[in-house]
């Protein structure tokens, strides 16, 4: 599957770079997929990605006019037309197929701009101007991003295996992982099959300043959960309104 790896540490810039392009390498498992990579080395940043030719992340990465906002995306976004009217009144351009406008979005909404994200998705936004980093995730974490930290570096990556290509201390199965998989078909509270790497939550935006990582989440299902239900009319008009607007 394609996806998006980073690293966020003190390192060198050029072995940061070195590193990440090795694991978009892990995760490029077709000759057709497009890959590349960002760096911000005064934030000591770097991302790379993999994704399908032609689709919503291709043209990575995604900037805004001053190029000191960076997106980089995995997955699926929907955007509302009127939403990105909105962002065209506002004095923005963008390409009507790719996720520049998110970053368009992101300047003008701020942080609530995680919140109107619409799709199955991951990303790493890169603000230069707060001197700020945020990686998020979808509300329900169908797209995953799996982690791992050191006293120096963050590490992150849509696949697994991109974290064991190069940190082959990770390569050891995690007992409680290992027997929620085989209990459950699956594991719990973030956990993985390997020791030392965990997975983001759903609905999460971690933001990295400072040095520090502030881990917060933009969504609770129990927002969703605890609102009024709707009688078979109006959920039949909230539907058909719904649907037309994805069509």
């Amino acid at each position: 599957m394609p996806g998006i790896a980073g690293i966020i540490s003190r390192k060198p810039a050029a072995e940061n770079v070195r590193l990440v392009k090795t694991m978009v390498a892990a995760m490029r498992h077709e000759s057709f997929y497009v890959t590349g990579n960002f760096a911000a080395p005064e934030l000591g940043v770097c991302a790379g990605w993999a994704s399908h030719e032609n689709s919503f992340a291709a043209n990575q990465a995604f900037f805004n006019e001053q190029k000191d906002i960076t997106l980089v995306f995995s997955g699926e976004c929907f955007i509302a037309a009127e939403t990105k009217n909105q962002i065209k009144q506002n004095g923005h351009s963008f390409s009507e197929t790719g996720g520049d406008c998110l970053v368009h979005l992101y300047e003008d909404e701020g942080e609530k701009f995680f919140e109107k994200l619409n799709g199955l998705f991951s990303g790493l936004l890169i603000d230069q101007r707060q001197r700020k980093v945020f990686l998020f995730n979808d509300r329900f974490g169908m797209e995953r991003i799996y982690w791992h930290e050191t006293s120096d570096a963050f590490y992150f990556a849509s696949e697994a295996k991109s974290l064991l290509r190069i940190l082959p201390e990770l390569r050891e199965f995690d007992p409680e992982g290992a027997t929620q998989f085989l209990t459950f078909g699956s594991t719990l509270d973030g956990r993985t099959l390997f020791r030392g790497i965990q997975m983001l939550p759903g609905g999460s935006l971690w933001k990295f300043a400072n040095g520090q990582c502030t881990r917060e989440r933009y969504f609770s299902p129990t927002a969703w959960e605890s609102q009024p239900a709707l009688n078979a009319e109006d959920f039949e008009a909230k539907f058909s309104e719904t649907f037309k607007k994805i069509l």
